[in-house]
């Protein structure tokens, strides 16, 4: 359902407090930009609870509007005010062990009405700052509703604000955008759908 007046006010609060505590912090440099045409996936890599909201920092408030988070229910839906937050925010309730399917299927729902999805496919932060295994979710949220994706490789969030510290350290972060993934290069089955995206994050880390 469409955000009312008071979420969509509460959004742009959040969002401008956001990107003024992020810049006061972090030194972040953005190379390449995500496409305006929507629906499409923004695969980033996933090494600190800093990531998605540096992420914000590349995207303006036209294309936030165009968007949704994968968020998952056991940190982000727990009670009613990170409920309230997340619809804020429009985050979808993602349920990997409980409710596996229902969640790809409105993950998928949202791309196919034409939004875009925002899903960081490791599904929790690399605890050595490798690059992890991606998920099968991405795989078979895109095998249900095939489009662009574009890989994304974060660099500094792990030093600023490696697991289990508290409070972020100032410091620089680059986002990598890479080019969308054309669906019709997509392989047939979910398991290397993820791969392939994976193969596609991790050339980006060695430009």
């Amino acid at each position: 359902k469409p955000r009312g007046l008071v979420h969509r006010f509460a959004a742009i609060i959040l969002l401008g407090l956001v990107r003024f505590s992020i810049r006061l912090i972090l030194r972040v440099r953005v190379r390449g930009k995500i496409p305006k045409k929507a629906p499409c996936v923004i695969a980033p890599r996933h090494l600190s609870v800093l990531d998605p909201l540096v992420m914000l920092t590349a995207l303006d408030l036209k294309k936030l509007e165009s968007l949704y988070w994968a968020g998952w229910t056991g940190l982000l839906f727990t009670n009613p005010l990170s409920r309230w937050f997340s619809r804020a925010a429009r985050i979808l309730p993602i349920d990997p062990g409980a409710a596996p399917r229902a969640s790809m299927a409105l993950a998928a729902a949202a791309l196919k009405r034409g939004d875009g999805l925002i899903w960081f496919p490791e599904g929790q932060r690399s605890r050595d700052g490798k690059l992890q295994e991606f998920k099968p979710g991405i795989g078979m949220v895109l095998k249900a509703q095939p489009v662009p994706v574009v890989p994304v490789d974060i660099r500094g969030t792990r030093d600023s604000m490696p697991p289990g510290q508290l409070l972020p350290r100032p410091g620089r972060v680059d986002l990598i955008i890479g080019e969308p993934i054309n669906p019709e290069d997509f392989p047939d089955d979910e398991m290397e759908i993820s791969g392939f995206i994976r193969s596609k994050v991790a050339a980006l880390g060695e430009k």
